[in-house]
């Protein structure tokens, strides 16, 4: 039968999925397998669609449509014995037998099977023991049986050795990649179908067989039909793991409902019949404390269950009040300090039950010597009378003895029974003393729409116990006080949307009272979750997921953030809720309208110096409109290019951009300005990526020669550091132009040069810059001999004397303008 989809019947729905699904509905397995037969070979469908380069890959014989799906049911198979993968079964429903699992069993029965599909590569599913409401459809997990049963190497290709399998597997896994990549065309009549479907719809048949051969194997074991179960049986498939099929979610049976009868001619059925009956007796306080549990699932029909239960019964009232004011005290401490205090007080009484059992032991061997004394004694003097009496005493002490035992037998039975129940009352309502108080609020309100008449004052009083109760106590300033501050305003907020429409001008004073108090309190985080709350009200969007405040927030909001910021410890204390409280959720969210914020976050950053706060803060900084970039986010791009990748390179120059727009206007204005170190030291964006901003826009500008002239003029009169960085930076990349700019060689060369030669002076250069400089003079010798300049002696006589190729060309250049006898004259 088909759950889903629910209108496949409809005209609306393509043919082929309505076909498809009609033989499901009908357990037609072999009629679907034949559908799918007709499309895979039909002749239109064939062929991929080809590129003109496509022979250049064709490495091995081509096979069509029809072939490829031939292979894939041929491949299907049991990767392991049918026996191995039952026992896995079998394995895992056995380890999850236990009274918690028992106890649910009686309201939730285990009555079916959910193979959960999953359409990753060669398609795999995992197997659900499950209760199912066949009235409402829903599936709820029972016991513990949540396991992979179906491998994808249950769908490899087989072969008649490793590298055969190997290869096969491939060519089928390439197969599947293409159809659901679309690069079949495949037509059912006139309508065209998506490839990934088809592939699913292929399997989920492959795997239908594979269930059924399953689960008639189950049937059969005797460990599953002692396994507490009830019919009808269901086994059911769906495809919520189906992540790339593009149709409604199926959700089906593979084989009709098994009834308890149709297990008649099983060897087990005996056993089937006692394993699917279930006790009948169960009290009031059970039920209770089963759907006592569904009180955070407020849509289930549980949660109605439990409203009417707790309206018929005063006690099980009463027991959710007294949950509810302890929903309203603050259990937590501080983590590091209750573990200390736990293992001190473990410590303390390992140290006292070793020193009790030492002082037994000793109080034991004196009592044992005081005894034995005694005896010696009275056995010396009574011995004949003793034993006459001692053996009709023995008689009546042995009957008293054993009374005795059976009383206390029967005691200790009541006791541990009581125990046992007290334990299970105490493990149920362990879970809902977790529970906050916006629960409860929301429970009693419904409680109040259910019974007005006797539940509507109750609903009032903790309504109002919720709204004027105190705030948490800081046991910090961030790591516990936000996490605990967030919670306190949730429970706030969500316990006045629960309270019903007719109600809610009831309570809005007292509400907004709280609001006041929270705005006024020492942390900063009370007063911008107010703040936040507020925004809500004013843009009547309570339950919207954005809120209004961070469209256009007011000063006084950032100046919150910006102390909330200010609560951060000194050391970085990794990444969690507080963390993502500040910035993730509000910084991220505020963007550029937090810009004040910058300085606080960089304070941050430098403070933790610490390479995974740095690139999360990056993002924050960028996002919120930071200008400058920090010098940490440089060095962590440099030692890692990929860090911050998606945004770096436009936020590198963005600043230096506009620094340069103000060093341009200046220029044009105050071209005299610029022979001065000092100017370029405030005006220069002190980055690489300034550096490089700089870099070309002064190589592009109309300007160029004359603010390159004025740089070096600049470079004259001791130059500050950022200028004469600068120069370093602008020599190197005029070295790497000079590589690519064969006809300009010896002129950006001599660039180069003068600037090195500038920097030179101050006795800073390093090994390599001085190498450059070396052979840029010589380069200004080669220029002059290639070009056979009127002044290149000249030029030869002031560059290195003891250069061996400028002895060697100058002696060449005499040569050719004076001949032999000029090179001994020179």
């Amino acid at each position: 039968m088909i759950f889903r989809p629910k209108d496949f019947q409809k005209k609306t729905i393509p043919k082929y999925y309505s076909d498809y699904f009609e033989r499901l509905n009908h357990f037609d397995f072999e009629g679907a397998i034949k559908l799918l037969e007709k499309i895979f070979q039909d002749e239109r469908n064939q062929n991929k669609k080809g590129k003109p380069t496509d022979f250049l890959n064709e490495k091995k014989e081509y096979k069509s449509l029809s072939v490829r799906f031939q292979e894939m049911l041929d491949g299907f198979h049991f990767s392991e014995p049918l026996s191995k993968k039952v026992d896995l079964v079998l394995k895992h429903l056995e380890e999850s037998f236990n009274p918690e699992n028992l106890r649910i069993h009686r309201f939730k029965p285990f009555n079916g099977f959910l193979f959960k599909m999953s359409d990753d590569g060669f398609s795999s599913a995992v197997l659900n023991s499950i209760h199912f409401d066949p009235e409402t459809r829903e599936v709820s997990n029972v016991f513990g049986l949540n396991h992979e049963i179906i491998f994808e190497k249950d769908s490899y290709p087989s072969g008649e050795d490793v590298e055969e399998t190997e290869e096969n597997s491939s060519e089928l896994y390439d197969f599947i990649y293409d159809m659901e990549e679309g690069k079949y065309s495949i037509y059912y009549q006139e309508e065209k179908i998506e490839g990934k479907d088809l592939h699913v719809h292929t399997k989920l048949l492959l795997f239908a067989k594979m269930i059924r051969e399953i689960v008639d194997k189950l049937l059969l074991d005797e460990r599953f039909a002692r396994f507490p179960k009830v019919f009808p049986f269901y086994v059911l498939v769906n495809s919520e793991e189906c992540y790339s099929y593009t149709q409604e979610l199926f959700f089906l049976e593979i084989l009709p409902s098994i009834e308890l009868q149709s297990l008649r001619d099983n060897p087990n059925f005996t056993l089937y019949e006692t394993s699917s009956k279930i006790e009948n007796s169960i009290s009031a306080k059970e039920e209770f404390l089963f759907y006592l549990k569904f009180l955070d699932q407020q849509d289930s029909r549980e949660f109605q269950t439990l409203l009417r239960i707790v309206d018929s019964n005063p006690e099980f009232q009463s027991i959710l009040e007294e949950l509810a004011l302890d929903s309203l005290n603050y259990n937590f401490e501080d983590e590091e300090d209750e573990e200390d205090e736990e293992d001190e007080e473990d410590e303390e009484d390992e140290e006292d039950e070793e020193d009790e059992e030492d002082e037994e032991d000793e109080e034991d061997e004196e009592d044992e010597e005081d005894e034995e004394d005694e005896e010696d004694e009275e056995d010396e003097e009574d011995e004949e009378d003793e034993e006459d009496e001692e053996d009709e005493e023995d008689e009546e002490d042995e009957e008293d003895e054993e009374d005795e035992e059976d009383e206390e037998d029967e005691e200790d039975e009541e006791d541990e029974e009581d125990e046992e129940d007290e334990e299970d009352e105490e493990d149920e309502l362990a879970r809902v003393r977790d529970f906050e108080p916006h629960l409860f609020s929301s429970f009693f309100w419904k409680l109040a729409q259910f019974n007005p008449k006797s539940h509507l004052e109750n609903a009032r009083s903790f309504q109002n116990k919720v709204f004027f109760r105190s705030p948490p106590p800081l046991v910090d300033s961030y790591k516990i006080a936000i996490p605990n501050i967030n919670n306190f305003s949730y429970v706030l907020f969500d316990s006045y949307l629960s309270i019903p429409e007719e109600y809610k001008s009831e309570f809005y004073n007292s509400f907004e009272e709280t609001l006041n108090q929270m705005k006024s309190l020492a942390h900063p985080g009370f007063k911008i979750l107010a703040m936040e709350i507020e925004a809500r009200f004013k843009s009547n969007q309570l339950d919207s997921e954005e809120n209004s405040i961070y469209l256009d927030p007011p000063e006084e909001f950032i100046d919150v953030i910006i102390d909330l910021i200010h609560c951060m410890p000194k050391k970085f204390p990794w990444f969690g809720e507080a963390w993502d409280f500040i910035f993730e959720d509000r910084l991220l969210s505020l963007g550029k309208k937090a810009k004040r914020a910058v300085p606080a976050v960089i304070e941050v950053m430098e403070r933790y110096n610490y390479e995974d706060s740095t690139r999360n803060l990056a993002t924050i900084l960028y996002n919120i409109g930071c200008d400058d970039i920090p010098s940490l986010v440089h060095e962590l791009h440099k030692e890692n290019e990929f860090y911050m990748e998606e945004f770096y390179d436009q936020w590198s120059k963005q600043a230096p951009a506009v620094r340069w727009a103000y060093f341009l206007d200046r220029f044009e204005n105050f071209p005299e300005d610029f022979a001065r170190s000092e100017i370029w030291e405030d005006l220069l964006y002190d980055s690489e990526p300034g550096f490089l901003v700089y870099y070309e826009n002064i190589e592009k500008s109309v300007n160029r020669n004359r603010i390159f002239y004025a740089f070096l003029k600049a470079l004259k009169n001791d130059p500050q550091d950022v200028p004469f960085r600068f120069a370093l930076f602008y020599a190197e990349k005029l070295r790497n132009k000079a590589k690519k700019n064969r006809e300009n060689f010896f002129q950006i060369i001599s660039e180069m040069t003068e600037i090195l030669k500038l920097l030179n002076v101050y006795e800073k250069l390093n090994s390599k810059q001085k190498v450059y400089l070396e052979c840029g003079i010589v380069a200004k010798s080669i220029e002059a001999f290639l070009l056979e300049k009127a002044d290149a002696l000249d030029i030869f006589n002031k560059t290195l004397s003891k250069n061996h190729l400028l002895v060697f060309l100058k002696v060449n250049y005499i040569e050719k303008k004076k001949g032999s006898s000029g090179v001994w004259k020179n």
